[in-house]
């Protein structure tokens, strides 16, 4: 489970032998917040686990099938595995879970308004809405970012021992490109947390948004421009997509993330304690 206690920390500030109280700066809190609550565990085990698991299956898939086929009597033969298959194990796997991980996470730091009290103190103190929007989303999208590129790094390295090292630069590419997808993601959960009135609320609905993005992307002349198509991209790319494939839908996530933290920030800004 993810920790979602979110108080205020502060410094000790030792002066002649006196300890006062010294508040910390918003970014340095957020940072404590996300180290010292462990959250950065829930953030990180997705993509580490599937970054293991990822390319043994997919180098040990014909032995299991084999196994089960030989324990109900029938033949089962599958291709021979390759990099791109390793690959996709883990994006297919990770970004799912990992993004709903940090949906939580970004949720649980998001919600200033849900906890009136903490509302009071935090508003009282910071002198503007995006000191007290930006840290909060900058430091846990950037460690799901880490996280993903972490996972990335241990599933190339093990593709590789296992099956056969992938094309780098696509593998580049495609992290890149998904970790826009997180960004884009985590942005709309900013607009939604700073407006709604608890975690649970947060996290539904800004999942509700995720989940109509790839119905959405079934529509043919719909599908280049939804932000969705960017989590298959680091196995498309493996299998011959080209980069400008992805550059409409990229395009749109970088504006709607931009935009999406603007609405974060208003909306802490007018909102009423």
């Amino acid at each position: 489970m993810i920790p979602t206690t979110d108080r205020p920390p502060a410094a000790l500030d030792v002066h002649r032998g006196a300890t006062s109280v010294r508040p910390l700066g918003p970014w340095r809190l957020e940072w404590l917040r996300l180290t010292r609550t462990r959250r950065w565990i829930g953030l990180a085990v997705p993509f580490l686990l599937f970054a293991c698991t990822g390319p043994l299956m997919a180098r040990y898939a014909d032995e299991l099938l084999s196994a089960v086929g030989t324990a109900g009597n029938i033949t089962v033969q599958a291709t021979a595995p390759t990099p791109a298959d390793a690959m996709d194990g883990y994006t297919g796997n990770a970004l799912q879970l990992g993004l709903l991980a940090a949906l939580v996470v970004a949720a649980a730091a998001l919600t200033v308004n849900a906890r009136p009290t903490l509302a009071v103190f935090y508003r009282t103190r910071v002198p503007s809405a995006a000191r007290l929007v930006l840290p909060r989303w900058t430091v846990v999208t950037g460690a799901a970012v880490a996280a993903h590129a972490a996972g990335t790094a241990l599933a190339v390295y093990e593709t590789g021992v296992l099956i056969g090292l992938p094309d780098i630069p696509a593998v580049l590419t495609g992290w890149a490109l998904s970790s826009l997808y997180l960004v884009f993601a985590l942005a709309v959960t900013a607009a939604v947390a700073t407006r709604a009135r608890s975690t649970l609320s947060a996290v539904a609905v800004t999942l509700a948004v995720v989940l109509v993005l790839p119905l959405l992307a079934a529509i043919p002349a719909l599908e280049p421009w939804m932000p969705s198509t960017l989590a298959g991209a680091p196995t498309a790319l493996l299998q011959g997509a080209g980069p400008g494939d992805y550059a409409r839908a990229a395009s749109v996530a970088a504006v709607v993330s931009g935009a999406a933290l603007l609405l974060a920030i208003r909306g802490v800004a007018r909102r009423e304690l």
